[in-house]
């Protein structure tokens, strides 16, 4: 999983990536995925979070953006 906040084209933040691992054969249907996040030294305006994840052996991904407002 990798991840990032943009304010417009600008990168203001990057999440740590994440690995998940799983057994051959094994189904999983959702996975929940948390980290925190600290806006305390955002300025106030519109943001996006952009998220990925990414299937390394399936070479698949879903990609996921949200945008949100500081105050």
């Amino acid at each position: 999983m990798k991840g990032s906040i943009h304010p417009g084209d600008e990168t203001v933040h990057t999440i740590a990536d994440s690995l998940h691992t799983f057994q051959g054969g094994s189904q999983t249907g959702a996975i929940p995925l948390e980290f925190p996040l600290t806006l305390s030294g955002f300025s106030p305006g519109i943001y996006s979070l952009q998220i990925q994840a990414l299937d390394e052996v399936g070479q698949r991904g879903v990609a996921q953006r949200v945008d949100f407002l500081v105050r």
